[in-house]
C-alpha cells in the first residue's frame, strides 16, 4: 500500500500548481497523522539531499534517494523495518543514501517527479536517475533493488 501525494490534496489540481496543493494538503496531513517528536534516519542515512550530491560529487559514489510523507505508513516500515538491516547498510557501501521530506524538499520531488511515497531513486553523482523504485520492498527486494544497479 502506498500514499499518494494527490489523495492527500484538499483542492482540486487545475486551480493551483500541483505541489502547491500537495503541500497544502500533506500539511494538513501532517497535523493530524505524524507521531509527536522527531525521528532521525536510519544509521548511514543523510536527511539533506543537497549535502549528499556534495558528498557524491567529484567520485563515481551514487546517491539514494528516499522519498517519504510524514505519516505514511508504508514509508515508515521501510525506514524502521528495512533501511537499518544489516543487509541493507552492506549494499549500500560505496552509495550516498539520503531520505527526502517530499514536502519539506518539494524540489527534489518535482524533479524528479515522485507522486507516490515511497519511492527510492538512484543517481550518479550529477543526479541523473539510473534506477526507480515505487512502493514497500521487503529487505531482500531492496538489496536486489541496490545491486542491479551496482553492477
Amino acid at each position: 500500500m502506498t500514499e499518494t501525494i494527490e489523495s492527500l490534496q484538499a483542492v482540486p489540481r487545475k486551480s493551483a500548481p500541483r505541489w502547491a496543493l500537495a503541500a497544502l494538503g500533506v500539511g494538513v496531513a501532517i497535523v493530524f497523522l505524524a507521531p509527536s517528536g522527531t525521528s532521525s534516519p536510519p544509521e548511514g542515512w543523510g536527511d539533506d539531499p543537497q549535502a549528499a550530491f556534495d558528498e557524491a560529487a567529484g567520485t563515481s559514489r551514487r546517491v539514494v534517494l528516499g522519498f517519504y510523507l510524514p505519516g505514511c505508513p508504508p514509508c515508515a516500515a521501510m525506514e524502521h523495518e528495512v533501511l537499518p538491516a544489516k543487509a541493507v547498510r552492506t549494499a549500500l557501501d560505496g552509495f550516498v543514501p539520503v531520505l527526502v521530506n517530499a514536502i519539506t524538499h518539494p524540489e527534489f520531488a518535482e524533479r524528479y517527479q515522485v507522486e507516490v511515497t515511497p519511492t527510492y531513486i538512484i543517481t550518479d553523482a550529477q543526479g541523473n536517475q539510473l534506477a526507480r523504485s515505487v512502493g514497500y520492498q521487503s529487505v531482500d527486494e531492496f538489496v536486489a533493488f541496490v545491486r542491479n544497479v551496482s553492477k
